[in-house]
């Protein structure tokens, strides 16, 4: 008995030890070891991008892919809601979808990086001629942002790839001209 219960004694302290923060060594990011000012300084760059898009709305104008013809995009039909939480609200013609999104700006505050991650999205099936499921795809390319006078530009691709947002004003009763991003209601 006493052998049980100084066994059970060592594995009670092997898995506290195991789930326990690393004490006050430095912290690890995917092997690789970082000190605070390098973690300060990602922070920073997130937020500035963030503040920079954040509680943003936007509605689709025009896809333009590397040597196919521009496509011009009936306004309200696909919009976009920048969150500040780091979360993006989308309406994808008569689908919705959500994600996370992260950006960082460079040496000018109005442009860099910027990605969304893996967006849910429901799979109405829309009417003929819908791209719907072609901007959804796209997204995942999504690599960098311009923002400025009204207008975003989410690029991909090395540029090849080209979404052009214009301002999307949102009024009480839902953004003035087509239906909220993260609304399901009126379809």
């Amino acid at each position: 008995m006493k052998n049980v219960k100084l066994f059970c004694t060592a594995a009670l302290a092997a898995a506290i030890t195991a789930c326990s923060p690393a004490g006050d060594g430095p912290a690890e990011t995917n092997g690789a070891e970082t000190n605070g000012a390098e973690t300060e300084t990602a922070q920073t760059e997130t937020t500035t991008a963030a503040f920079i898009l954040a509680d943003t709305n936007w509605q689709l104008i025009q896809i333009t892919s590397g040597d196919e013809a521009p496509i011009d995009v009936e306004a309200g039909l696909y919009t976009l809601a920048i969150n500040a939480d780091g979360t993006a609200a989308m309406r994808l013609d008569c689908n919705r979808g959500t994600g996370p999104w992260e950006g960082a700006s460079g040496d000018d505050v109005n442009a860099g990086s910027f990605a969304f991650g893996a967006i849910g999205m429901t799979r109405r099936m829309c009417m003929p001629g819908s791209i719907s499921d072609r901007v959804a795809a796209d997204l995942a390319r999504i690599d960098a942002f311009k923002s400025g006078d009204q207008a975003l530009m989410l690029t991909g691709d090395d540029g090849q790839l080209v979404y052009s947002w214009e301002t999307l004003d949102i009024v009480e009763d839902g953004p003035a001209g087509a239906t909220d991003p993260a609304s399901t209601q009126g379809e």
